[in-house]
């Protein structure tokens, strides 16, 4: 077993470091996305959308934080002198490229699809508190089929 030096110890935390803004910009520009699909669409921002943007940077940070600690373990256990590779974060890489990727398919998801999956949550809302008014759901929801055939026809 060799002894791991601090410089090795330093690298691996500036690149810890580095992964860890590499996802912040990822997520800024997720929201930066967001916010000029809205308003492009014409939609209010509000503090709500702003709030989810706040919760997934936790969700992201706890869950890096917990790859990092396993990286940590790894360094103190020393298996990188076993395989012979250098001491660096390899786990927090892997979650940070996943996080990264995520927010990639975010960025380019269609701002319309997402629209979709909330009218169509507000006409489930509508369905559950009018029950007896069953035929105006229908209408509204063959009219919706019939906006989104013309969609993918053209």
């Amino acid at each position: 077993m060799e002894n791991i030096s601090l410089t090795q110890i330093y690298s691996a935390l500036y690149v810890c470091a580095f992964l860890y803004v590499l996802v912040l910009f990822a997520i800024i520009a997720d929201l930066v996305s967001g916010v000029r699909k809205a308003r492009k669409r014409g939609d209010a921002r509000t503090s709500y959308g702003y709030k989810k943007t706040v919760d997934k940077i936790t969700r992201y940070y706890n869950m890096l934080f917990v790859v990092s600690l396993i990286d940590v373990i790894l360094v103190i256990s020393q298996v990188h002198s076993f395989f012979h590779i250098p001491v660096l974060p390899y786990f927090t890489a892997i979650g940070a490229l996943a996080l990264c990727l995520i927010e990639l398919k975010s960025i380019y998801e269609k701002a319309e699809d997402k629209v979709k999956l909330d009218t169509l949550g507000s006409m489930a809302v509508s369905v559950i508190r009018n029950r007896s008014d069953v035929e105006a759901f229908l209408s509204k929801f063959e009219n919706f089929l019939k906006e989104k055939e013309d969609e993918t026809e053209s």
